[in-house]
């Protein structure tokens, strides 16, 4: 995996550099100088000699701050890409052909069918603009080599000769797939070399999340995935026919997500709470919720009290787990339901939860109901309020493991989420770029598992990815210590959010197999030999030859090794003793998804064991096997079995029996639901044969996608194009196959058109086992904490919504098929969808966008829309109430639209913050 300097000068004998004075060099630098008259020279091994490592950091200091790369983009096929790389040397001195890479990231595979197949370097053409040097004459001078996983080293052959002044070059780059996002192309490309002692340096051009080095992706061949590609990014006027809905300010929910049932009286009445006047009064056992409450309120007075009636001047909050919705025999509440009262009488509010969780719900909701005349006033209208869960389990996945989210932020997130009842964050904390959570015993998951940086050998920590640079203070590095992960727990618990733990093996795994190796190497060197492997997670020979789904050739923990489990073992006995005494831990996330064929097959240590376990058919099955033995670790600590769905398929692909398992409960996370590809039965399929399932549908929850078909817009697009906060709002969880909507290129598709001709969909026949909804964020492009934010914000409001409340539209099913207008029922259907998401945008807008600005969000604000009507220009937006800005400036200058204002030329639009201290992505419109 090293590299030394000029290693591609590989000649039968050594030379030498012949260097031509002028007196144009002589008046270079004089480290300059030394480099070029100590003549260094290449051995038939690539070795250097006679250069010091002073010259050689002048070179990657020169290369870092003067080559200028840029990325651009030509056209995509739908199974290929075709870019150039431009590299132009801007400084005042020739880029020698000696003693640097360049490394990068690139989510795409570079020229696949090599990559899969032979997984050698490949060499790579380039074009020299230089027509003194034959121009658009192909060459050899550079080759790229795959390190692990999408990261990549640019490599000199013994064809360069070197980058003059001024002088530009472009390297053709094809490989797999198409890329229609400029946050595709990864930052933060670095220079380094072999010899000792060098120090890496960022290749300033090419740094920051700005992605000033990528070229715009402005013509159809670049924002298409293929000539079969339905979906192009909208233009204005486009989007202002999506955005049209009603501005209906004055009646938009007080309360998200929608409660069940709220009484108001006849006629409307106030309650004013002054924060010096009122008292808390709580039950036994609420002293959390009370405080809560009195820390939002700035109450002074709060007492533990018995009292059964609220009284004058004063909150009451109480335990009451006879709760009941009405009187049918279905009404009995949730234990996460509560009552609310405002009694503007009595000036009294009276909230009352079957549990503890319920009566935390009620008081958010009364805060939702609050209008601040002051810092210690407020307004609540009178009504009742009886409200219980759709679903037991609302969450949020966060992949931490890919790009680290710090303690503070997980904390702030867990703030936002109880705001909205979301009662489950999933914690994606180890994958195969890195390990999260320290595990006392194993130290090296963290001391070496946590940390990325150069280091292509992997011998002091993880290597450089996806856009780390080539330094470890990136967000690729960090940890939870056990007093992170402990403060963690204790601040969930008095929001009453449940952390879910995942640990994803046995694939996903190279951070942790590659810990596990420098813990043997390291206690070997110690003299620990016959301990040194307790914990191992790879066979030393193993020779299978595979690619992970994100191209890692190590990535799978063998099923094998008895280690393997003596570590499974290890790490869930340490999480469980790290929650005991604040949350005990409930169920453990074991991941178990994307096993990639030809794990195990050359594996000596496996084709032994398989020969003593007849049982097992071959290396196929020890996916499954590895699954079973797995849950029997979980079972003996206590615990529920979670995974992805496809953890637990067998070889074959089919479910595995719940048989196979001893726990009690089993959840299977439902994800892969691209509506033309045969596993998006498995919902179903698993739920009647007894799985708690939780629905997470990559194409209506995976907020690591576009939020528009737009190239600027962030995020990755594998299994839809694009996911707006729309399609998310209109997802309806109880009848899984009324939600395709179109086919993975965009076009319309139906559910009548893919059950029974191209896909299964059986039916649901177990209900009960669907607990839940939980939205996920892949963290591969997610390098900040606002990123984060703007990812997640405002898409997971329509998440809460749909796990708390059941919309009318979704009982609405028609009993005939056919064209909408000669289908009543679809017709009611239809115009219930549109007034109950106009009232959800109106609500995002005039009011829960504030609220998040409030808490300290960084939400993602939307493109307007606009046209031009008789000359004069209107706009719109996603959401109504949000703040339209233009600019006739060429964005100098940018002022609030002016509906009275008439327009002319050119002009910018752009939606802003109501702080005022941030903007959407301009458009650009023409008014004539």
């Amino acid at each position: 995996m090293g590299f030394v300097c000029c290693a591609r000068f590989r000649l039968k004998q050594a030379f030498k550099y012949v260097v031509v004075a002028s007196l144009l060099w002589i008046s270079a630098s004089s480290v300059w100088t030394h480099f070029r008259r100590n003549k260094p020279t290449i051995t038939p091994k690539g070795v250097v000699s006679h250069i010091s490592v002073a010259d050689v950091q002048n070179v990657l200091d020169y290369v870092s701050e003067h080559l200028k790369i840029e990325y651009q983009l030509l056209m995509n096929e739908e199974k290929s890409f075709l870019a150039h790389l431009k590299l132009k040397n801007e400084g005042g001195r020739t880029i020698e052909p000696c003693c640097f890479t360049i490394f990068f990231y690139h989510f795409n595979p570079l020229d696949a069918v090599n990559l899969h197949k032979e997984k050698t370097p490949y060499t790579i053409r380039y074009f020299r603009n230089d027509t003194a040097r034959n121009p658009l004459s192909p060459s050899s001078d550079f080759e790229v080599r795959h390190i692990g996983g999408n990261s990549y080293r640019l490599d000199m052959t013994k064809e360069f000769k070197g980058l003059l002044p001024g002088e530009e070059m472009t390297i053709v780059l094809t490989g797999f797939r198409w890329i229609v996002s400029r946050s595709m192309i990864i930052p933060n490309w670095y220079v380094a070399s072999s010899i000792p002692s060098s120090r890496p340096r960022l290749i300033r051009s090419t740094a920051g999340d700005d992605l000033g080095f990528v070229a715009p992706f402005d013509s159809p061949e670049k924002t298409s995935r293929s000539a079969s590609d339905s979906l192009r990014p909208l233009l204005p006027p486009q989007r202002f026919e999506k955005y049209r809905i009603k501005d209906v300010r004055d009646s938009v929910d007080d309360i998200l997500p929608t409660p069940s049932v709220v009484n108001r009286p006849p006629v409307p009445k106030e309650l004013n709470v002054e924060s010096e006047i009122f008292k808390i009064y709580y039950s036994s056992g609420l002293k959390n919720e009370a405080t809560y409450l009195k820390d939002r309120l700035v109450i002074d007075y709060i007492e533990e009290s018995s009292e059964v009636d609220c009284l004058e001047k004063s909150f009451l909050l109480k335990l009451d787990n006879s709760l009941r919705i009405d009187e049918s025999d279905k009404g009995k509440i949730l234990p996460q339901g509560y009552k609310l009262t405002v009694d503007a009488n009595r000036d009294c509010v009276s909230i009352v939860g079957a549990t503890s969780a319920g009566v935390f719900y009620g008081i958010v909701s009364a805060i939702s109901l609050m209008k601040s005349t002051s810092p210690t006033e407020f307004s609540l209208p009178a009504l009742e309020l009886v409200d219980s869960p759709r679903f037991e389990h609302r969450g949020l996945m966060v992949d931490v493991a890919r790009h680290f989210q710090t303690k503070e932020k997980i904390k702030h997130l867990i703030d936002v989420l109880a705001t909205y009842k979301m009662n489950k964050l999933h914690l994606h904390l180890s994958d195969d770029e890195a390990w999260r959570l320290e595990i006392p015993g194993l130290e090296e998951l963290t001391q070496f598992g946590s940390i990325r940086g150069h280091d292509l050998g992997e011998e002091r920590h993880l290597m450089s990815m996806l856009g780390d640079g080539p330094f470890t203070n990136s967000s690729g590095s960090g940890f939870y210590s056990v007093s992170d992960y402990r403060e963690i727990l204790r601040h969930a618990l008095s929001r009453h959010v449940e952390i879910i733990p995942e640990f994803d093996m046995p694939a996903h795994s190279h951070a942790a197999i590659r810990s596990m190796e420098h813990r043997r190497m390291q206690l070997e060197a110690r003299g620990y030999k016959a301990q040194a492997g307790d914990y191992l997670l790879h066979d030393p020979d193993d020779r299978s030859s595979y690619l992970s789904a994100q191209f890692f050739t190590d990535g799978v923990i063998n099923s094998c090794l008895e280690s393997s489990y003596r570590f499974v073992n290890h790490v869930v006995g340490e999480v469980s003793r790290m929650q005991k005494d604040i949350v005990p831990l409930r169920r453990f996330h074991f991941g178990g998804d994307e096993v990639p064929d030809g794990a195990y097959v050359k594996s000596p240590i496996c084709t032994k064991f398989l020969q003593s376990h007849i049982d097992l058919s071959g290396p196929k099955d020890l996916k499954a096997y590895f699954i079973r033995k797995i849950s029997e670790i979980l079972v003996h600590h206590g615990l529920e079995v979670q995974g992805w769905e496809d953890g637990f398929s067998s070889a074959s692909g089919k479910m595995m029996s719940l048989s196979s398992f001893k726990s009690k409960v089993v959840v299977s996370q439902s994800w892969y639901n691209i509506w033309e590809r045969t596993y998006v039965k498995r919902a179903y399929e698993y739920a009647n044969e007894g799985y708690k399932v939780i629905l997470t549908p990559a194409t209506a929850v995976y907020f690591d996608h576009p939020q528009e078909p737009d190239p600027e817009d962030w995020g990755l697009h594998w299994a839809t194009r694009y996911i707006d906060i729309k399609r998310t709002f209109f997802f309806a969880p109880d009848s899984y196959y009324d939600n395709i909507d179109f086919d993975f290129w965009g076009n319309r598709i139906s559910k009548q058109q893919m059950c029974g001709m191209t896909i299964e969909c059986p039916p649901l026949k177990s209900p009960e086992n669907i607990i839940g909804l939980e939205a996920a964020i892949w963290s591969e492009t997610v390098r900040s904490a606002d990123r984060l934010d703007s990812m997640v914000w405002p898409r997971l409001l329509a998440v809460a919504e749909r796990g708390w409340h059941k919309a009318d539209w979704e009982s609405m099913q028609a009993s005939c098929n056919g064209a909408e207008q000669d289908c009543p029922e679809l017709k009611a259907r239809r115009k219930a969808k549109v007034l109950s998401w106009t009232k959800f945008a109106n609500t995002v807008g005039h009011k829960e966008l504030r609220r998040l600005e409030t808490l300290g969000v960084k939400y993602y604000l939307p493109r307007p829309g606009a046209r031009v009507l008789d000359g004069r220009l209107e706009v719109n937006t996603l959401f109504p109430g949000l703040v339209v800005q233009t600019s006739v400036d060429d964005g100098m200058t940018w002022n609030d639209y002016d509906s009275n204002k008439h327009y002319s030329g050119t002009v910018l639009i752009a939606t802003r913050s109501f702080d005022g201290n941030r903007r959407s992505d301009s458009v650009k419109i023409a008014v004539q």
